[in-house]
């Protein structure tokens, strides 16, 4: 898999790293996995899983309003939804605490939720809270997130959306940010889970001349990942 990325990479002028975690097998696959790039609107994902630990720790259910922000957050990426539930969790610090909890080593917080740096490495460690069995997120928890990741609408499913097969159970979160000073960022990030196989993966690309080209390297690495991706 890695030598078919590598293949597809040498003519693209966009800096891409990625990470795959095969479940079935416990394989790690990494690409760059140390470049630090920004999160953009895939953060989102991270936001609703420490809104729903903290809801956990106070033993209570999302409020009424706090569901509708969340669903607007993640399946149609609002950003005013995404502003009030960062500032209802505690902002930074929340987000920080969050990710330390959960095993993050390679992630820089900041005030602004788009411009936190991250890498792929980390990411996996998100992916494998929102949706395998741990200690962290109970599996009510865990399915309400992955149900909304799923419902994501389609125009904003590139990536491991658009890459993977159209039978496949893909629950995701894309992000896209314009940079002026490096271009678009373009990130893809979430699980995959059809015909036996089940894996999660974040690819994040900078230097993007323009956004529907990053979007096309997202998705042709997706597209690689489930082509190449051994059982």
């Amino acid at each position: 898999m890695v030598h078919a990325v590598a293949a597809y990479l040498k003519n693209r002028t966009d800096l891409v790293t990625a990470a795959v975690y095969n479940v079935r097998s416990g394989e790690t696959y990494l690409y760059d996995a140390n470049v630090h790039e920004t999160t953009a609107s895939m953060v989102k994902v991270d936001i609703l899983a420490a809104l729903l630990h903290e809801a956990q720790e106070g033993r209570r259910e999302l409020t009424v309003r706090k569901d509708l922000l969340a669903t607007k957050m993640i399946e149609f990426s609002n950003n005013g939804a995404t502003n009030q539930l960062w500032t209802d969790i505690g902002g930074r610090d929340a987000i920080d605490s969050f990710n330390t909890l959960i095993g993050f080593r390679q992630t820089f917080p900041n005030y602004s939720w788009g411009d936190i740096e991250t890498t792929p490495r980390d990411q996996l460690q998100l992916l494998k809270v929102i949706f395998l069995p741990n200690a962290i997120l109970s599996a009510a928890s865990r399915k309400y997130e992955s149900d909304l990741m799923e419902d994501v609408t389609p125009g904003q499913r590139f990536g491991l959306g658009w890459g993977s097969p159209a039978k496949a159970t893909v629950g995701l979160k894309d992000g896209w940010y314009l940079n002026k000073g490096s271009g678009w960022q373009i990130n893809t990030s979430g699980y995959v889970r059809y015909n036996g196989r089940l894996y999660l993966a974040t690819i994040m690309c900078t230097n993007n001349p323009f956004e529907t080209y990053g979007e096309g390297t997202v998705t042709t690495l997706s597209r690689l990942i489930w082509q190449n991706l051994k059982l």
